[in-house]
C-alpha cells in the first residue's frame, strides 16, 4: 500500500454495499463508519461486518456505536471501548470528531484503545455544545491531558 488511506463512507456510499465499494475498501487501511452504516455496507452485524471488512484488506475496523461508545479490531484485538458520560447538547459533528481523534492517535503511534479514547474524548467534546465544532478544544490543550 502506497498510503494510509482511512474512509468514513457515510450512509450514501454504505447503501451501496460492499460489492460495489469493493475497490475503495481495499485500498484503505482505516475504515470508520457508524454501526448503521457497517449493517448497510456488509448486510451484517457488528463483528461479522467488521470481519468482512478485515477480509478485504481493511488493517483497523473502528465502529461508532453512539452513547455506547466504539467497536475497534484489527482482526487480533477486538474490544468495546466506553463513550464518554457527558451531557448531550448536539450530536452534529461528533462522527468526524471521533475520526479525528482515532486518526490522531494513530499518526502518533498510539495503541488502539489509546485511539480509541482519543476519539471518544474528542467525540464528548463536540457534543457538549451546539454544532460541529464549537465544543472542540484547541489542540495543545486537548492533547496535554492524559487518556
Amino acid at each position: 500500500m502506497d498510503a494510509d488511506i482511512s474512509f468514513d463512507p457515510g450512509t450514501l456510499y454504505a447503501e451501496r454495499g460492499l460489492a460495489e465499494m469493493r475497490p475503495i475498501i481495499r485500498k484503505c487501511r482505516v475504515v470508520l463508519l457508524s454501526e448503521h452504516e457497517l449493517a448497510l455496507l456488509t448486510g451484517s452485524g457488528l463483528e461479522e461486518g467488521a470481519e468482512a471488512l478485515l477480509a478485504e484488506g481493511v488493517e483497523i475496523v473502528a465502529v461508532k456505536l453512539g452513547e455506547r461508545g466504539c467497536y475497534v479490531t484489527d482482526g487480533r484485538n477486538s474490544f468495546t471501548q466506553p463513550a464518554y458520560r457527558v451531557k448531550v447538547v448536539d450530536t452534529t459533528g461528533a462522527g468526524d470528531a471521533f475520526n479525528a481523534g482515532f486518526i490522531y492517535g494513530l499518526r502518533q503511534g498510539r495503541s488502539l484503545p489509546d485511539c480509541s479514547r482519543l476519539g471518544n474524548r474528542l467525540a464528548s467534546y463536540c457534543i457538549q455544545e451546539r454544532g460541529a465544532r464549537a465544543g472542540l478544544p484547541k489542540a495543545d490543550i486537548f492533547f496535554s491531558k492524559e487518556l
